[in-house]
């Protein structure tokens, strides 16, 4: 476990206190679920954003030039 010291408003923690309260926990416990679920979503965000950029670059890709050629040399070949 790592101890991460936090600088917030005073209203803040109070208002942060009394939610944790509410929910039978702890502030440490708010803030360490807040941030495995930021990491966690940004990481599914990134694989979600990849798929969809191969996504379109399959459905938006087409033969160019008529032509078709199995090596650099073809391609070329005037």
């Amino acid at each position: 476990m790592e101890t991460l010291t936090l600088v917030i408003e005073s209203q803040l923690a109070t208002r942060a206190r009394q939610i944790a309260s509410q929910r039978n926990t702890t502030v440490d416990s708010l803030v360490t679920e807040f941030l495995s679920g930021l990491t966690s979503n940004a990481e599914v965000s990134r694989q979600e954003a990849a798929n969809r950029l191969v996504a379109t670059i399959e459905e938006l890709s087409r033969p160019m030039g008529g032509k078709s050629w199995s090596n650099r040399d073809e391609l070329h070949d005037r």
